[in-house]
């Protein structure tokens, strides 16, 4: 029988999850805002790709779109990658309204929360795991 301490790790992981999520878009919101109109999950796993790659507009920009796609492949693996999507956030990196100033450090959290989300969607698949072996 589950003990109630494990029963409501997985509540306390959704919550931490939407407010990490939270976080991040707030985020894009300055630094890409064009991102979560092509992105409408920010936390898909193409879109954690890119995050994790390049969040900066201007980055991307001064990129071949070829070489954007190989960079988010290399950081991408196991999962479908949407190469349209990717493509549109190319064309939207190249025209973005998104700040310059102090980019790299709000990038830098950026990569620091995809981290913790990750991290979060793997204790969340353990959990879900020793859960069902009950």
């Amino acid at each position: 029988m589950p003990n109630f301490e494990l029963l409501t790790t997985p509540i306390t992981q959704v919550k931490e999850r939407t407010r990490v999520t939270n976080l991040v878009q707030g985020l894009l919101d300055g630094l890409f805002p064009e991102f979560t109109q092509v992105f409408k999950n920010p936390c898909g796993w193409t879109a954690l790709s890119v995050l994790l790659v390049c969040p900066i507009p201007s980055v991307i920009a001064k990129m071949t779109e070829d070489e954007f796609i190989r960079a988010v492949e290399l950081r991408h693996q196991g999962h479908r990658l949407m190469r349209k999507k990717l493509g549109a956030l190319y064309s939207r990196a190249k025209a973005s309204i998104g700040i310059v100033a102090g980019a790299r450090s709000v990038a830098s959290e950026i990569s620091f929360l995809v981290e913790k989300l990750e991290l979060i969607k793997r204790h969340l698949a353990i959990l879900e795991r020793t859960l069902s072996s009950w």
